[in-house]
């Protein structure tokens, strides 16, 4: 077994290269999250297959379980019960919602004329505060805001919501 302990205060997914030489009913592999298993592998695969697991807000426990279970009869499988994992990473959830008048994202820039934050007509539903680009005038006008995020190479979200 290998432990990974994980505190995240907003979430976010943990990422493994995984290589099992396993065969169900005789051995599998699993990744349990606080002791429930979420993912589990029970046949042979190469390299090039990448798992992830959901971490919710908090402290968490990650284990990396290979398990040989107790079958009667002949023992058939050619499998070595031996797993290799590789490249595990933790990608936190980004979350910026600009509440309390800031933005907390290391990598912003704005260039041009500044935005601004409007607590009055933020979210589809009006009830959150929003970014807001100024007004422009003249057709030489223009104002950018930029930020640069890194999310997972596969399966990462990254959400906004635009209304001009």
């Amino acid at each position: 077994e290998l432990h990974l302990g994980i505190n995240t205060p907003q979430g976010g997914a943990l990422y493994y290269d995984v290589k099992a030489d396993v065969m169900f009913p005789w051995s599998g592999f699993y990744i349990n999250l606080d002791g429930t298993s979420k993912k589990g592998y029970t046949f042979p695969m190469d390299w090039g297959r990448r798992g992830s697991i959901s971490i919710p807000p908090g402290e968490h426990g990650v284990t990396f379980q290979v398990m040989a279970f107790d079958v009667e009869g002949p023992a058939e499988s050619s499998s070595s019960g031996v797993v290799r994992i590789d490249d595990v990473s933790f990608y936190p959830t980004i979350l910026e919602d600009f509440e309390g008048g800031r933005i907390r994202a290391k990598n912003a820039e704005f260039a041009g004329v500044p935005w601004s934050l409007d607590a009055t007509s933020g979210g589809a539903d009006g009830s959150s505060t929003c970014l807001k680009s100024p007004a422009l005038f003249g057709s030489n006008s223009s104002s950018k805001f930029k930020i640069t995020v890194e999310v997972p190479p596969m399966g990462g979200d990254l959400a906004f919501e635009y209304r001009s």
